[in-house]
């Protein structure tokens, strides 16, 4: 696809996107050419004889990339993994799974694309450092944005003022896909050198975003960041977006710089809980990398495995080797999974964070603005709607519904046990023991609130 220049020092190049979704309307034809080379110690001969060629399907996000490639005049060898992995064929990809993180590792530039932007996103990228040492000045001096309140404040610091579209273009930004994939936490953290991120005709280093990121997750309020996001400085976006992504990525990447033979497990699977794959057990291989090195040989991977048998093998082994973080504080997921063990999450679905699928409220008092907006029990994800209570005038909320109203974030190890007695697989089963600890208990029964109407 790509030659490299006589002289350059070889080896290859890692591109990493969105994959996007099947549309044969869509897919383009991609002239492949194979030699025969060598890879030793990071270093690609570049010698090879011309073995074979042909074509392959690819989608139109990757086409859509090569040509962004082409446009620069990018001529090193590279990676894909959608093209480099033969996709049709299990064996092959369970063998390329298991080197993904040397893949990734070994990979002398990474390429990350966001996708096309439009005009107003390109433009928030080229304003993203200025805007980046403007918070941070800002936050020096004591001040934290409250956005509504604070609106006349913006300016005071040299930023763009409340109601310029710039800062729903940061949101839509740190809102792409690739953020929720679950390979993109190898894919920025592996690597020795910092990725390049192309986003429509724009190139970003990786510490400008990152360090965008950083200031907007640790720095300010909640509220800010969520405005960027929803346009409501009261509305917990439900997916996991960049923001929150990249200041994981930073975490993960001190700790492996620490030495740590990899991530610790209980952490992964928690991230992992907001994250999205295509293949449904990716949501457990793409894990794979990032923990420590024995975990590989412990869970086979074979893409050919039912999910079920893969989710249950790996909750097996977690049961058996994380006493401290149980798998049972994850087991509330949006859609079940058929032959999956009840205290096995169904990991390929979103986790629910409340029993009644509710989301975090900053204020107690159901205001009038919260009635189309708010988040409330009872999202609907077949006409994607919210059920709201209709409450009279100042009543308090919490009172009606409150359990509702408490986000439950999964971290937070309700049945967590330090012994390894109390909870552990029965062998030769799918089956579990646990003994010792209350696994669920219901405090109260209440009538169905009435008020409760579709939006």
């Amino acid at each position: 696809m790509f030659t490299t220049r006589s002289g350059e020092d070889y080896g290859y190049d890692a591109l990493y996107y969105t994959w996007g979704p099947v549309d044969p309307g869509t897919d383009h034809t991609l002239t492949v050419t194979f030699v025969e080379s060598s890879y030793v110690k990071r270093q690609l001969s570049a010698d090879g004889k011309i073995i074979s060629g042909g074509t392959v399907k690819i989608r139109d996000s990757l086409y859509t990339l090569l040509r962004r490639l082409k446009r620069i005049s990018y001529d090193r060898f590279i990676w894909i993994d959608s093209v480099c992995i033969d996709q049709s064929n299990d064996a092959e990809k369970g063998t390329q799974i298991a080197l993904m993180g040397d893949i990734y590792r070994e990979a002398k530039h990474v390429v990350i694309w966001l996708g096309e932007a439009s005009s107003l996103e390109e433009g928030a990228l080229a304003i993203m450092p200025a805007v980046t040492i403007q918070l941070e000045e800002a936050s020096a001096q004591g001040f934290s944005f409250y956005v509504v309140e604070d609106a006349d404040r913006f300016e005071d610091f040299g930023l763009p003022p409340i109601n310029h579209k710039v800062w729903s273009a940061f949101g839509t930004l740190m809102g792409r896909p690739w953020f929720r994939r679950q390979w993109t936490l190898q894919e920025a953290v592996l690597p020795e050198t910092n990725p390049r991120v192309l986003c429509g005709s724009r190139e970003i280093d990786w510490e400008i975003l990152s360090g965008f990121g950083r200031v907007m997750f640790d720095t300010y309020s909640n509220g800010f960041m969520h405005w960027t996001l929803t346009g409501n400085h009261r509305l917990e976006p439900d997916y996991l977006h960049g923001y929150e992504a990249l200041r994981t990525m930073e975490i993960c990447h001190d700790i492996l710089r620490t030495g740590a033979p990899g991530i610790p497990l209980a952490s992964l699977v928690t991230h992992s809980r907001k994250q999205e794959a295509s293949h449904p057990s990716d949501m457990i291989f793409g894990s794979l990398g990032m923990a420590a090195p024995g975990l590989v040989k412990e869970i086979p991977i074979d893409p050919s495995l039912p999910q079920q048998v893969v989710f249950t093998t790996f909750g097996k082994y977690y049961v058996s080797h994380k006493p401290c973080e149980c798998l049972l504080n994850h087991t509330a997921r949006k859609k079940k999974l058929r032959g999956l063990p009840s205290w096995c999450p169904n990991f390929a679905s979103q986790e629910e964070t409340t029993p009644l699928g509710s989301h975090y409220m900053i204020e107690r008092d159901l205001r009038q603005e919260y009635e189309t907006q708010g988040y409330c029990a009872g999202y609907s994800m077949t006409n994607e709607k919210w059920n709201i209570p209709t409450i009279p005038a100042g009543r308090l909320a919490w009172e009606v519904i409150g359990s509702s109203f408490t986000r439950r974030h999964p971290i937070q190890n309700m049945y967590n046990t330090t012994s390894l007695d109390q909870i552990s697989p029965i062998p030769d089963t799918d089956d579990l023991r646990a003994s010792g600890i209350v696994v669920d208990q219901v405090s109260r029964l209440v009538d169905a609130n009435p008020g409760v109407r579709d939006f």
